[in-house]
C-alpha cells in the first residue's frame, strides 16, 4: 500500500531548506518552509496576474523574478492560503507600472507595494513561494 504522501527535503529559491509534499501519484502538492515574506527576491519582479479561487480561499500571483544577477527573470508563483480579505487598488498614483517595488508583512497581512504606488494587501493565514 502506497503512502498518501511523501515528504522530501528541498532547497527553495530563497536558499532556505524546506519540504515538498508529493501525493501517491507523484504530483507535487505544496512546498513549505518558514518564509519571511519581506526576504523574497521580489524587488523589480514583474506582476503578471493575480487569481482568486473563492471556493478554496486561495489567491495566487504569477510573477517573473530576477533570482540571479545577469540572468533573465524566472517565472514563479506566490500562493496565499486561507484568504480572508484582498484589497486590490489599481490607481497608479506614481504612474503605470507592472513592477514590484517592495513587499512586507504585518501579522497576517501581506503587502505588495507596486512601483505604480499602489499597495496590494492580502490578509491570509499562510504564503508559499514556488
Amino acid at each position: 500500500m502506497k503512502p498518501a504522501f511523501v515528504i522530501v527535503p528541498v532547497l527553495l529559491t530563497l536558499g532556505v531548506s524546506g519540504y515538498a509534499y508529493w501525493n501517491s501519484v507523484g504530483s507535487e502538492i505544496r512546498a513549505t518552509t518558514a518564509i519571511k515574506f519581506s526576504s523574497l527576491p521580489l524587488h523589480d519582479a514583474i506582476l503578471k496576474a493575480l487569481y482568486v479561487d473563492w471556493m478554496v480561499r486561495t489567491c495566487s500571483a504569477d510573477v517573473e523574478v530576477f533570482v540571479a544577477r545577469d540572468q533573465e527573470a524566472q517565472p514563479r508563483k506566490i500562493i496565499w492560503q486561507k484568504v480572508r480579505k484582498i484589497i486590490l487598488p489599481h490607481e497608479d498614483p506614481w504612474g503605470p507600472s507592472v513592477f514590484i517595488n517592495a513587499v512586507r508583512q504585518d501579522e497576517h497581512c501581506y503587502i505588495i507595494e507596486m512601483q505604480s504606488g499602489d499597495e496590494i494587501r492580502i490578509d491570509a493565514e499562510t504564503v508559499d513561494f514556488l
